[in-house]
């Protein structure tokens, strides 16, 4: 598992899997806070999360499932670099 950053975005990618934020404010990516990462479908991208078995895989990798919060329904992934990714649906 990578966690990388360039040209102003941030990513994890897992073998042939890439996952792409939108700009991001590198001070924030720095200090560790929360990133958000959008899919089209969030149901989807659990389902095809959970066949990379990641955290058997990496140590250290945390995955909370799909969960509604009073700002919506998110899948929490922390990384090996400790940052905690928001999974959300796109906004409609």
């Amino acid at each position: 598992m990578e966690t990388w950053r360039g040209d102003g975005y941030a990513g994890l990618a897992w073998g042939e899997a890439a996952f792409l934020l939108q700009r991001l404010d590198e001070p924030v990516f720095a200090q560790h806070l929360m990133l958000k990462l959008e899919v089209e479908d969030l149901d989807a991208w659990w389902a095809a999360i959970q066949t990379k078995a990641l955290e058997a895989r990496y140590p250290g990798v945390r995955l909370r499932p799909p969960t509604e919060f009073p700002w919506g329904r998110e899948v929490h992934l922390i990384d090996l670099a400790g940052v905690c990714w928001h999974v959300a649906a796109l906004a409609g």
